[in-house]
Parts: structure tokens; C-alpha cells; sequence
């Protein structure tokens, strides 16, 4: 179906699905997209308006695409997230090697090396030089550079996405949230009877 011709059902659509999938009512959501999406309503018929906005059949169908795209989504966001990051952690320099020659030397070498694992380097570099030895005989001299990724960045990233850290203790704060909460010395503690009085 993709987006929809008028621009204000487009709007609507989009603000009612921004809403719900942030967690608010599906009637709050609703009210505030309408007016959002530019439409005039009386407070006393808000909710209708909205509502019957929100049944139109081209309206429905735009809603409930929005809605499978951001499942996929979110399906994907943490699922291959992790699994990108596990990637990452386990990535291991020897991949990067050639087989041990005849004197036990191993070189790098990413010519043997599969596509998913040259995306594991941040970063490869190769400086061929010539130099003269002592004798004045010419040497050729192989540079490389390789660089992965941040292991411990990488853990850090999934134990956010995953949830694992720890909660941290946040201080009460005052009703502008933008210092500390005022506390008052005075504690009353008001106590009411309920039992019957003759």
C-alpha cells in the first residue's frame, strides 16, 4: 500500500502509530493524532471524529502495515543485533593467517578469508616496501595493519540490548526534573478513624 495520497490521513496514521507503539491507549493515541494531523474537532466530539477517522478502510490498512513493519523491525533489532555483536566478541586473529610454512612462520593473508569475516576488521592495511640489508641486497618488507573491533565495547552493547546490567539508583528529583527533590523535615503522618462513632 505504502503512503497514503492525502497528507493528513498520512499524518494521522503515522502519530497514531508512533503512539500506540510507545505504549499509549489506542483512544488517546487516536485523539491526539487527529489534532495533530491538523483536523478540527470540538472537545465533545474528538473521540468520534477520531474513531470513525480511524475505521475508514484505507486508514486501517495503512495502520496495520505500519504495525507488521515495525514487528519485523523490532524482531530484528535485538535477534540480529546480538548476533552481529556475539560475532564481533568471538572474532579471532588467526582467521587472518595462512598456514604455518616450513620454518613455522604464519603470515596475514586475506585472500583465503570469507566475506562475513573481512566485515569483523575495522580496519586492514598493507605497506609494501623495498629495503637494503647490510649487504646492500635489496629486501622486500610487507606492512600490515589489522585492526578489530572493540571486544569490550561490543559486550557492552549487549548487555544493554539483553538487559544484564545492573539497575542503577536514581536520586528523586523535583517536579521540574531538573535538581534535587525538597525534602521537607517535617513528617505528618495523619491517621483516620474509620470505626462507626455512636
Amino acid at each position: 500500500m505504502g503512503v497514503l495520497g492525502n497528507f493528513q490521513h498520512e499524518k494521522f496514521c503515522q502519530e497514531v502509530h508512533k503512539r500506540t507503539w510507545a505504549g499509549s491507549k489506542v483512544k488517546e493515541a487516536r485523539e491526539i493524532a487527529y489534532v495533530a494531523a491538523g483536523f478540527q474537532a470540538d472537545q465533545e466530539y474528538l473521540a468520534a471524529n477520531a474513531r470513525k477517522l480511524a475505521n475508514r478502510k484505507e486508514i486501517k490498512a495503512r495502520l496495520a502495515e505500519l504495525a507488521d513493519y515495525a514487528a519485523k523491525l523490532a524482531g530484528i533489532e535485538a535477534g540480529w543485533g546480538q548476533i552481529k555483536l556475539k560475532s564481533l566478541v568471538e572474532a579471532n586473529l588467526d582467521d587472518y593467517l595462512t598456514p604455518t610454512d616450513s620454518d613455522g612462520n604464519r603470515y596475514f593473508n586475506i585472500g583465503h578469508v570469507p566475506a562475513e569475516k573481512l566485515a569483523l576488521l575495522s580496519e586492514y592495511s598493507q605497506d609494501e616496501t623495498t629495503e637494503t640489508d647490510e649487504d646492500d641486497k635489496p629486501r622486500s618488507i610487507r606492512k600490515v595493519r589489522v585492526k578489530m573491533h572493540d571486544r569490550i565495547a561490543a559486550l557492552r552493547l549487549m548487555a544493554e540490548i539483553a538487559g544484564w546490567k545492573a539497575p542503577t539508583k536514581v536520586a528523586p528529583t523535583n517536579p521540574a526534573g531538573d535538581g534535587p527533590a525538597a525534602v521537607n523535615g517535617n513528617i505528618i503522618i495523619e491517621l483516620v478513624d474509620a470505626a462507626p462513632r455512636d
